[in-house]
């Protein structure tokens, strides 16, 4: 794959956001500004409606998702997916060396801009660095962040055993767009799934320890889908479970091949870990 634009820019951070006139989107904006961090609105894709329109390299496989978890993606997860991806599409072509990428909905922590600093000077081995995660996970202590001057934090990233849900926040480089942008243009599952599914994207996937940005408690713009799940037959239900034990089996056969990234790893990170409620 190669980009659009040869002349590659070293960092663009966007937020996206169906309307950036909201309250919730220009607080962000003067949070990252007040780190002195510029960032620009990247317009997010409507699926509260109805199905938004695919573009020519972009295939949406309602098979897969019902295989993948028994019901079809709705349209606003659709939706969400083709943000995130359409975002780290445009950056990619546009020559960006290292994205910063956020949800509309999300503060940033105090230590949000030191921490930023040093994670924007890590080797290109840490291909995707979630700033937040929802869901709990057996994680290897990868390293420590440097101390930040008069914080009581202790900062680590951290490599995640299993997926740790949310896209609110991440910082992603060029290997990782290209491996995201590759892998994602099949549409089967939602957008933090792709995330987590390092094992089938290659993505080097990382979380930092304690999270450096928190999510407005506001209802979700992305509903679960109104299915039924589907019935399946019993020849739908072996096709579905020899799927999950073939995942399963790539899951772990990535592990042992580089069982030396996860291994060994620690317990659930606490509750506390951020302020957003967890998915235990």
């Amino acid at each position: 794959m190669t980009a659009g634009n040869p002349e590659q820019r070293p960092f663009s951070c966007q937020i996206i956001t169906l309307d950036s006139a909201m309250e919730r989107a220009q607080t962000l904006l003067s949070e990252l500004q007040a780190c002195g961090i510029e960032a620009e609105f990247f317009p997010a894709v409507d699926g509260r409606r109805t199905y938004p329109v695919l573009q020519p390299d972009e295939c949406l496989d309602q098979e897969a998702a019902v295989h993948y978890r028994m019901t079809p993606l709705g349209a606003a997860e659709v939706g969400a997916y083709l943000s995130h991806f359409r975002a780290i599409r445009s950056a990619y072509e546009a020559g960006v060396k290292q994205l910063c990428l956020f949800e509309d909905d999300v503060h940033l922590e105090p230590d949000f801009g030191t921490v930023l600093a040093e994670l924007r000077q890590l080797p290109a081995e840490y291909e995707l660095i979630r700033f937040m995660a929802l869901k709990r996970q057996p994680r290897k202590l990868v390293k420590p962040l440097s101390a930040v001057a008069g914080s009581e934090q202790a900062y680590w990233l951290t490599r995640p055993l299993r997926g740790t849900l949310g896209g609110q926040g991440l910082l992603i480089n060029r290997r990782g767009m290209e491996r995201l942008i590759a892998y994602g243009r099949r549409i089967y599952m939602p957008i933090d799934k792709l995330y987590d599914h390092y094992w089938e994207t290659g993505v080097h996937c990382f979380v930092v320890e304690p999270h450096i940005i928190w999510e407005t408690a506001k209802p979700t713009t992305i509903p679960k889908p109104d299915f039924e799940p589907v019935l399946p037959s019993l020849k739908d239900r072996l096709g579905r479970t020899s799927i999950k034990i073939q995942r399963s089996v790539h899951r772990r056969l990535y592990l042992f091949k580089h069982r030396r990234a996860f291994f060994p790893t620690s317990k659930k990170p606490p509750a506390s870990i951020g302020r957003s409620p967890r998915i235990r």
